[in-house]
């Protein structure tokens, strides 16, 4: 038996939850995605990588902006 793969054409369908994926019933099962990690589906169909960071404004009088590192912890609120 040959290998058979499938090509999804869009994700208009969007994300389903895990209690509603096995719903093959439904026509739009074929166009929706299990997890939507690190991007997003958009209006025409195809998923693409999220957008980095922009340009928002210039900083205070124009001096040189500064990464200030954040480390979440789990155990704190």
């Amino acid at each position: 038996m040959a290998a058979a793969s499938y090509t999804q054409l869009n994700f208009l369908g969007g994300e389903w939850s895990k209690s509603f994926q096995g719903r093959f019933d439904r026509p739009d099962y074929r166009t929706a995605m299990n997890v939507c990690l690190n991007g997003m589906p958009l209006e025409q169909g195809p998923w693409t990588r999220r957008p980095g960071s922009r340009f928002c404004a210039t900083t205070r009088n124009g001096t040189v902006g500064r990464l200030v590192s954040f480390d979440l912890k789990q155990s704190s609120p």
